[in-house]
């Protein structure tokens, strides 16, 4: 039996059994991160302050960038990245990526297709988000 869909606030709401998808999924799954994270998949990254998440964070997206998993080995296509960053100033993000880390020996170096942004532009002083919040 098929289920009809449903409207609610202008979205269609469809109700199908889990068969059902299992049978009409054709969709080749392409790994963006794996074994985390796939092509047109959300993640989300969260954890109690002061563990790393945003060295996490900028090697996965570096990683992204390059098409190599620096954890597995795994490689893909290379991507375009836009990280989006509201925390570290630039001089910041020098600092942390230009000395050693846990990640990267000495020096990271980013693919030409990973970009960093902030909120309005410029260089960042790292406390426009604290400040309008």
């Amino acid at each position: 039996m098929k289920y009809k869909s449903v409207f609610t606030y202008n979205q269609t709401v469809e109700c199908r059994r889990a068969n059902e998808i299992l049978r009409a999924s054709k969709e080749i799954v392409r790994p963006l991160w794996s074994p985390f994270w796939n092509d047109k998949e959300i993640s989300v990254l969260f954890s109690e302050t002061n563990v790393g998440k945003s060295i996490l964070a900028t090697q996965i997206a570096n990683d992204i960038a390059r098409g190599v998993n620096s954890i597995n080995g795994q490689t893909t296509r290379m991507r375009k990245v836009v990280y989006f960053d509201y925390e570290l100033s630039d001089i910041q993000f020098r600092d942390r990526y230009l000395t050693y880390n846990a990640y990267c020996a000495l020096r990271c170096h980013f693919r030409g297709t990973f970009a960093v942004t902030r909120l309005g532009g410029g260089g960042g002083s790292g406390r426009g988000l604290r400040r309008s919040v």
